[in-house]
C-alpha cells in the first residue's frame, strides 16, 4: 500500500455496516414470526372456546353473533396459513395483509359499540353470562375481552415491527418495497385508531371490573360512553360487627363497592351502586373502637345507605376524598338532581350493650335493631313499628324506633 493512501473512513456516528445491518434485520424479522405465531394460536383459541361453541349452540341470535364475532374469524382464516411463517413469506405476507386491511378497519370502527353491546348481553343475557365464566376457566383459555382486544393492539404492534424491519433492510432488497408500502398502509390505520385508543383503554378496563362482579349481582357499566374509572381499591367498611373488606371501584357518576367471594378472591358480590349526584363525602371521627384512627376515615352518605371508610393512612383518605368530591362536583354541574335526604349511619352493636330508648340490656333474647331513620341501637319493643322512608327504601317499609315514628308520622 502507498504510504500516501488515505486509510478507509470509519463509519459515521450512529450508521451501521452491512454485517450488523444484516444482523439487526434478522433479529427484527425473528420477532415478527414469534409474535406473528403467538398472535395467531391466540386468534385460534378464541374462535376455537368462543366463536364456535357460540354458534354451534345458538347462544346469541344469529344476528347478534355476526355482529359480535364474525370479523375476528376472518381475520383468524386470513392469518390462519402463516401460522410456519418463515422470512421468505414476508413479501407475500404483508402483501395479502394490506389487501385485507379494510378487516382491520372495520373490527377497529366496530370494536367499541360491540364491547358495549357485550357490556349488555352479560347483564341480560344469563346463558351467555354462564357461557363466557364457564369457558373463561376451562385450561389454557382466556379471558375473552383479552382475546377481542387483540387485533387492535396487532396494529400498532406491526407499525414498530415493520419500522425495525424496514430500518435495516438495504434499498436493495426484493423485499424493501412491499415492507416501505406496507408500513405506510398501516400507520395510516394505526393514526386513526390512536385517535380513540384512550377512550377504549378506559372501556376495556371497565368490561374488566364487569366481568369481575359475579354475573347475579353484576350491572352494566358501559351503558353510558362518557363513563370514566376514576380510582379502585381494597378499602375496610365499618359494618355493624366491625371492619370489613371491600373492593371500592369510583367512576365518574357512581361509586360501587363489592365484597370478595371466599372461594374465588379475584370475583366480587357487589353490594352497592351509588350515584355521586345524590352523595355526600367527608372526613369524620370513629364511631368504633376497632378504627385504631379517625384521620384514616371518611364517611360517604347517600339516599340509601351511609357508612364509615377506614383507609390505610391519611394520605390515602385524602386522594379518596379529593377524587371522590371532585366527581360528585362535575356531576352536581350536569345534573339538575337535588341531593336531598341521606341514610344514617348505623352505630355498630359494640357501640352499646343497651337499647338507646329504654336502656335495657341486649341478650339472647332481647336481641338488637337498627333503626333505619336514625341508625341507633334499639330493642325489638322499642322499634316495632314500620314506615317507608322513601329515600332509604322506596319499595317497602322498614323498622323505626318510636321516636322516628312519631316524627315522620306526627303521631302521639
Amino acid at each position: 500500500m502507498s504510504s500516501d493512501t488515505a486509510p478507509p473512513a470509519p463509519p459515521a456516528p450512529g450508521s451501521t455496516s452491512p454485517p450488523d445491518q444484516s444482523k439487526k434485520r434478522g433479529y427484527a424479522a425473528k420477532e415478527i414470526i414469534t409474535t406473528e405465531v403467538t398472535y395467531i394460536e391466540r386468534l385460534k383459541l378464541t374462535v376455537d372456546f368462543f366463536v364456535n361453541p357460540l354458534f354451534a349452540n345458538r347462544l346469541l341470535d344469529a344476528a347478534e353473533a355476526k355482529k359480535q364475532f364474525e370479523v375476528i374469524d376472518k381475520i383468524y382464516k386470513l392469518h390462519e396459513k402463516y401460522i410456519s411463517l418463515e422470512e421468505t413469506d414476508f413479501a407475500g405476507f404483508f402483501s395479502e395483509l394490506c389487501s385485507n386491511f379494510e378487516l382491520y378497519s372495520d373490527y377497529l370502527v366496530n370494536y367499541e359499540p360491540c364491547m358495549q353491546r357485550r357490556g349488555y348481553l352479560l347483564t341480560s343475557n344469563r346463558k351467555f353470562a354462564d357461557f363466557v365464566e364457564k369457558t373463561q376457566l376451562q385450561p389454557g383459555c382466556m379471558h375473552l375481552e383479552s382475546l377481542l382486544i387483540m387485533p387492535v393492539q396487532r396494529i400498532p404492534r406491526y407499525r414498530l415491527l415493520l419500522e425495525q424491519l424496514l430500518k435495516y433492510t438495504p434499498e436493495e432488497h426484493p423485499d424493501y418495497a412491499v415492507v416501505e408500502s406496507s408500513l405506510a398502509k398501516i400507520c395510516e390505520l394505526a393514526t386513526n385508531n390512536n385517535e380513540a385508543i384512550r377512550a377504549r383503554e378506559n372501556h376495556f378496563k371497565i368490561m374488566e371490573i364487569m366481568m369481575q362482579i359475579e354475573p347475579r349481582t353484576r350491572v352494566q357499566l358501559l351503558d353510558d360512553e362518557n363513563r370514566k374509572l376514576l380510582k379502585e381499591s381494597s378499602l375496610k367498611r365499618q359494618c355493624r360487627k366491625g371492619l370489613k373488606d371491600f373492593q371500592f371501584w369510583l367512576f365518574s357518576d357512581q361509586l360501587l363497592y363489592g365484597e370478595a367471594i371466599p372461594l374465588n378472591p379475584n370475583m366480587f358480590v357487589l353490594n352497592r351502586q351509588i350515584p355521586l349526584a345524590k352523595c355526600f363525602v367527608s372526613s369524620c371521627e370513629s364511631m368504633s373502637s376497632d378504627m385504631e384512627s379517625a384521620s384514616a376515615s371518611f364517611i360517604v352518605e347517600s339516599p340509601a345507605k351511609s357508612f364509615i371508610v377506614r383507609t390505610k393512612d391519611e394520605a390515602e383518605k385524602q386522594q379518596w376524598l379529593n377524587a371522590i368530591n371532585n366527581a360528585i362536583k362535575e356531576q352536581q354541574e350536569k345534573s339538575s338532581v337535588e341531593r336531598g335526604s341521606v341514610a344514617p349511619l348505623w352505630h355498630p352493636d359494640a357501640t352499646t350493650s343497651s337499647c338507646s330508648k329504654c336502656k335495657k340490656a341486649f341478650s339472647l333474647l332481647n336481641r338488637r335493631h337498627h333503626c333505619r331513620n336514625c341508625g341507633h341501637l334499639v330493642c325489638d319493643s322499642c322499634s316495632n313499628k314500620r314506615i317507608r322512608v322513601e329515600h332509604v327504601d322506596a319499595r317497602r317499609e322498614v323498622r323505626v324506633c318510636f321516636t322516628c315514628y312519631q316524627t315522620l308520622t306526627g303521631a302521639t
